[in-house]
């Protein structure tokens, strides 16, 4: 399990947003529309401690449920983001 307060490093970012080759692109483009991008780079980084740490207890608890699985395609979408934008430390 993640730390609740770990800042996530590249290499993990990497691992996160390698998945994102698995959304469909209809979902990569709903999560498009949501984030709207103005956001300081500490917003979208502290978003994505907060769906990590959600996403980590959820599959512990409850793997494979839908909560799970739309958990990781943010955290996963999130973390592409924030490579893309260079706003990783």
């Amino acid at each position: 399990m993640i730390e609740f307060d770990e800042v996530i490093d590249r290499k993990r970012l990497e691992q996160f947003a390698s998945q994102i080759k698995h959304l469909a692109p209809t979902l990569i483009d709903d999560f498009d529309r949501c984030f709207k991008k103005n956001q300081n780079p500490d917003f979208y980084r502290g978003l994505l401690s907060a769906y990590v740490t959600s996403f980590s207890i959820v599959h512990q608890y409850n793997p494979g449920s839908k909560e799970d699985q739309i958990l990781g395609a943010l955290v996963s979408y999130l973390s592409d983001l924030i490579l893309r934008n260079d706003w990783y430390y």
